[in-house]
């Protein structure tokens, strides 16, 4: 099983854009692997789990064909 994580940040991404803690500052500061874009994964290159607004960038970014994948799973809230 091959699993590709695309982000592992919060709802917002991390740093966080209006966020001025000492953690976020330390993240815009380094750069690089400090800054987190939104949650979502590939499995086997078939299965997409969440489509983040960042989907489009993180596609460009590790260089992913979105249209080879098969199946979506989105997780929905229930109030």
């Amino acid at each position: 099983m091959k699993i590709h994580f695309l982000g592992t940040a919060a709802a917002e991404g991390f740093p966080n854009a209006f966020c001025r803690c000492d953690a976020c500052r330390e993240a815009w500061k380094r750069g690089g692997k400090n800054i987190r874009t939104r949650s979502s994964v590939i499995i086997d290159d078939r299965i997409k789990v969440d489509y983040s607004p960042d989907s489009y960038m993180q596609a460009l970014r590790d260089r992913i064909d979105l249209g080879a994948i098969e199946h979506l799973i989105v997780h929905t809230y229930a109030l």
